[in-house]
């Protein structure tokens, strides 16, 4: 890694970032949810001109703000496409900027082998890599959170006011642009960045240090009783309240407050300005939708999208306090294998206070999630780049220096590992696309990278190193994200059946859905009624007028017996949507006066 000249490791991270950004980037339909709700309101925004009130299906959506909204649209209006490359664009570009942030701030303040480390771990993480494929929020807030964070450690080192002011500010318009993303998720980990700095800035870090850990390890034991409980209860026992939570704040508060030497006045100036910043920027937008919804709409959402979710998980979101701990290794894999090294007390005390921050903001990061009730991947993404900058310290540190005991050992087991792993999934890839999911573009794409990752680990024989083998990692999630890529697409996407309900309406037809979904939204382009009660169904059904019908292939049995109901297309998409008619809506589509696109 060290040897290559700056120029050269520039060059390579960037053809990397963009091969593995934006190839095949618009080759799998919108076909989850998730991504639907970002891909289908810029369009909306685009059709109506409302850009302050981001609607789903004509109705308001304000389930997240609108910044990625904003963007999304922006691409659309200049390409003058909305399609599925336009929509993910935003995002993908999002990408390639976080890791060249992640290795520019970490070359100052890490030194240039850790920075590079850093920078292609990020690459390398499956999790990010795929979120970045996808029109998605997740990478533009990590982007955004980690540039706020980064901005608040420079103004709190920064010599002379006006420089550290500076820098708070310029933090302050990173906040925002995470607020304007994901509402107030940012400021938890701009807290825990704070904390974190007080401690690793004290005069007896390894003390506090300690203390955060006995007290973070009570809290998660507090939190799992909880969970237990509710779990045992099948849900009915419930505490209205975070108490694991606010157990955990409050500690680590006390912790900090007692730390001998803690900086405090360096702390709080910049950061009460960085905040102010952004929300002062956030104004505008917050107070445009106060007046439009009024605070009681805004105070039911909040409750529901924010402050229920710390302490009530819901069935798509539940899970154990050791849920992200779990995660991690697969989210940052094969590297996330590594994370074991950063318990090292040797590299604890042999690393500057950078090190320390970026642990401490890693984990604690992770330990606050994990004391939420509400668990997913996505939530802890702002604080893998911190913990991928400590693995780079790790990394750094084994190139110039023999590791010893445990680590030494460890590490060896690790490359063993690895040497089996990826020559397999390399080659593996292209067999199973034979085999299961052949497309002749996917099996060129697979075969290419199988015989690059090939030649990357094999040139020079034994004197395999890691560097290249974080290269061929990167390749080797990439052409795993293609086989995802071709495989969302045909039947197993809501665009066909979507696109003839939305020309079915355009032409003035009646169509009506027992569901609305956000992938079907964005195909469909034109808002469709939402009617659940299946009584008033089979009347539209058994009426003389076209009536067309989308429901889900389960619930078929609810219209038996309703006349001469057809279905005209379907299943599709991972819903399995199916698209009912009576007889004279069968009739118009089969004597071709409506569209005949479907299954």
């Amino acid at each position: 890694m060290s040897s290559l000249s700056t120029r050269k490791y520039v060059l390579l991270l960037l053809s990397l970032a963009v091969l593995a950004a934006f190839l095949e980037l618009g080759r799998m339909d919108v076909s989850t949810a998730n991504e639907g709700q970002r891909a289908a309101p810029p369009a909306e925004m685009l059709r109506s001109g409302d850009f302050v009130l981001p609607t789903l299906n004509g109705k308001p959506y304000l389930a997240k703000p609108p910044l990625l909204y904003w963007g999304i649209a922006g691409a659309y209006r200049v390409t003058g496409v909305v399609s599925e490359w336009t929509a993910r664009f935003p995002t993908a570009l999002s990408f390639v900027a976080l890791i060249f942030c992640v290795y520019l701030l970490f070359r100052k303040r890490a030194g240039e082998t850790a920075a590079r480390w850093a920078a292609l771990l990020t690459l390398a993480t499956p999790y990010f890599l795929e979120r970045a494929r996808w029109a998605n929020l997740d990478v533009p807030l990590t982007l955004a959170t980690f540039l706020a964070v980064m901005a608040l450690y420079a103004a709190w080192n920064a010599e002379g006011a006006a420089r550290r002011y500076g820098l708070a500010a310029l933090g302050g318009v990173a906040l925002a642009a995470a607020t304007l993303l994901k509402g107030p998720v940012p400021y938890l980990f701009l807290a825990v960045a704070a904390l974190a700095h007080l401690v690793a800035g004290s005069d007896s870090p390894d003390q506090v240090g300690r203390r955060i850990l006995r007290w973070s390890l009570l809290c998660l034991g507090v939190a799992f009783v909880l969970w237990a409980v509710t779990l045992a209860s099948m849900g009915r026992v419930h505490l209205p309240f975070p108490l694991a939570l606010a157990l955990l704040g409050g500690g680590w508060i006390w912790c900090v407050l007692r730390a001998p030497g803690a900086p405090h006045r360096q702390v709080w100036p910049p950061l009460l300005l960085l905040v102010t910043v952004a929300v002062l920027l956030c104004a505008p937008w917050a107070v445009a939708i106060l007046r439009r919804l009024g605070w009681d709409y805004l105070s039911a959402l909040l409750n529901a999208e924010v402050a229920d979710r710390t302490h009530t998980a819901t069935a798509i979101n539940s899970g154990s306090p050791l849920y992200f701990v779990m995660a991690l290794p697969v989210m940052l894999a094969p590297f996330g294998l590594l994370l074991p090294l950063q318990a090292s007390r040797r590299a604890w005390h042999a690393f500057p206070p950078f090190h320390r921050f970026c642990l401490l903001t890693g984990w604690m990061s992770v330990a606050l999630f994990s004391a939420i009730a509400g668990k997913e991947y996505e939530y802890i993404l702002p604080a893998v780049p911190f913990l991928l900058g400590v693995l780079g310290f790790h990394l750094a540190r084994h190139e110039t220096v023999a590791l010893e005991g445990w680590e030494a050992r460890y590490l060896r087991g690790w490359r063993g590992f690895m040497v089996v792993l990826l020559p397999v999934l390399a080659v593996g890839l292209p067999v199973y696309t034979v085999l299961e999911e052949f497309h002749v573009p996917l099996l060129i794409e697979e075969g290419l990278i199988a015989l690059t990752v090939l030649a990357v680990l094999f040139r020079g024989g034994r004197q395999t190193q890691l560097p290249r083998w974080a290269v061929a990692s990167v390749l080797v999630v990439l052409a795993v994200m293609l086989t995802r890529s071709f495989h969302y697409t045909g039947q197993r996407s809501p665009q066909a059946i979507a696109r003839q309900c939305g020309q079915l309406a355009e032409a003035g037809h009646r169509v009506e859905s027992s569901k609305i979904y956000p992938e079907f939204t964005f195909y469909a382009q034109h808002p469709i009624e939402e009617v659940i009660d299946p009584n008033t169904v089979r009347t539209h059904l058994e009426n003389d007028a076209p009536y067309f019908y989308l429901t889900r292939k389960k619930y078929l049995d609810q219209f038996a017996g309703a006349g001469d109901v057809t279905v005209i297309a379907g299943p599709m998409g991972l819903k399995k949507l199916v698209l009912l008619a009576n007889p004279p809506g069968a009739a118009l589509v089969a004597h071709g006066s409506g569209p005949t696109e479907g299954g």
